[in-house]
């Protein structure tokens, strides 16, 4: 699962610092998450339309537009911001709607889903080497909350046209060199977004789409992304207060320390407090500051 148009997220951050944490932890999870099931229908089959709609961010703060191709399994972003700019951004598309559809009627369907924090039985804390062992368990494992497989998890098993590294790229005369041949190619590419298969337009939507990734890649960078932002983010969204994280950082004390960015955790403890707050985040990320 690939995204385009990630030049709105950077210039959306670079002018609402605060929203970093929400915009970089979804997109991070996204592959993860609802990446792996947005191309199935409610039959689990593969669908054959174009997907849009939204995704409500962190708290709920922030939302995306997005619109998604189930046939090159690539997505772009319409629209972000605050939930608040969100009702006069539909207010504004909705008016347009009507403008070309005159008898055009909304209906607003909602569905809620709430997570709650996962119930679990405290482990002890060898305070000799600082690791969790539940009972009867050897130094080999650590197991809290409940953890998720990332074994198998791919980008959205996406096509050929991407490559599966940045390395792997062949460099050509078509390359986008410039900021305006990127925009170029990106408003070329949203304009044929909505191509079916064995039609012109697909094959050249097929053809842009890697220089545009490629481009993006190497010029558009993000800023880091703390997993210390990340748990206290997914914390605040789950209700949940420093004493939840005590049967696992070994404390009070240790957990302020480490909340307030005073102390580092060991790569099992962090990946209990992971698991426990359901961050899909693989730790060996390399742009994750830990």
């Amino acid at each position: 699962m690939y995204f385009i148009t990630k030049n709105k997220i950077a210039d959306y951050i670079a002018q609402h610092p605060e929203a970093k944490t929400a915009f970089l932890t979804w997109i991070k999870e996204f592959p993860y998450s609802q990446g792996k099931s947005l191309f199935k229908d409610h039959k689990n089959q593969p669908i054959d339309y174009i997907l849009n709609g939204w995704f409500d961010l962190g708290r709920g703060d922030y939302s995306v537009e997005f619109k998604f191709n189930p046939w090159l399994k690539i997505g772009y972003i319409v629209w972000l911001g605050t939930k608040a700019a969100l009702v006069e951004h539909q207010e504004r598309e909705f008016e347009k709607l009507k403008a070309k559809y005159p008898d055009s009627q909304r209906k607003v369907f909602t569905t809620t889903i709430r997570i709650e924090a996962p119930e679990f039985s405290e482990p002890s804390v060898n305070t000799e080497d600082g690791n969790l062992y539940e009972s009867g368990e050897s130094d080999e494992t650590v197991s809290v909350g409940i953890p998720v497989d990332l074994t198998n998890v791919h980008l959205g098993n996406a096509p050929e046209i991407f490559p599966s590294k940045i390395e792997d790229h062949i460099v050509s005369e078509f390359d986008l060199q410039t900021k305006t041949e990127y925009e170029n190619a990106l408003d070329r590419a949203i304009a044929l977004f909505e191509s079916k298969p064995d039609t012109p337009e697909f094959g050249e939507l097929s053809l842009l789409l890697p220089l545009i990734w490629h481009y993006e890649a190497t010029n558009i960078e993000l800023p880091r992304l703390a997993l210390l932002d990340v748990i206290k983010l997914k914390m605040e969204m789950f209700e949940m207060n420093p004493s939840h994280l005590t049967f696992i950082v070994g404390s009070d004390e240790e957990v302020s320390l480490f909340l307030t960015g005073k102390n580092t955790l060991s790569e099992k403890k962090l990946q209990a407090i992971c698991d426990l707050l359901y961050i899909l985040i693989p730790l060996n990320d390399k742009s994750l500051i830990k």
